[in-house]
């Protein structure tokens, strides 16, 4: 689909149940084969929207959400903030980065990173990590964008699948934040 007027903004409470369909939307697509599929046929839209209503209803000085929208239509979304790792050299933390499979290959998810880094450095922080899914095919999207594969996995538990992720880094944020 070609974009006519693509928007990045700070995500609202009002966006709250878009954000839940992208959720679900691009769950299903990116991590069908990976996850029980019983887990991800039973993870509702209601339960997205009420942590969605949640986080974005209470804010949080130390996280920002963004969201894009395709004219009034949000088709993808990020989140970051304090990394939480105090063990971490890495200041901050890219949470999520979800954009609707139908407009990948856009820039959309740079674009949304590139908010992101420019929010992160107004807050003072110069350094971020994300953990990503280690079979996610999207992982070279990280790679694009010259995050640092670390030397750090982790195991979770989604759905009773333990499930692998492994973490990107950029020591750096000044590249990332002149993504426009």
């Amino acid at each position: 689909m070609p974009i006519q007027t693509l928007t990045i903004r700070p995500a609202e409470a009002s966006d709250a149940a878009a954000i839940a369909e992208v959720n679900q939307a691009t769950w299903r697509a990116i991590y069908a084969g990976q996850m029980d599929e019983a887990f991800l046929a039973n993870r509702s839209t209601e339960e997205q929207l009420l942590i969605w209503k949640a986080l974005l209803t209470e804010p949080n000085p130390s996280c920002c959400y963004f969201v894009a929208l395709e004219g009034e239509k949000i088709i993808a979304y990020s989140g970051g903030g304090r990394n939480a790792d105090s063990r971490s050299p890495f200041q901050a933390e890219l949470f999520v980065v979800y954009v609707l499979p139908e407009w990948h290959g856009h820039g959309i998810g740079r674009r949304l990173v590139g908010a992101q880094a420019r929010w992160m450095r107004s807050k003072g922080w110069n350094s971020m990590q994300t953990w990503v899914w280690e079979k996610n095919p999207f992982r070279g999207f990280y790679e694009n964008l010259e995050g640092i594969r670390l030397d750090q996995d982790r195991e979770l538990d989604f759905g009773g699948r333990r499930i692998r992720v492994v973490t990107y880094g950029w020591p750096g944020l000044e590249k990332l934040s002149a993504v426009e």
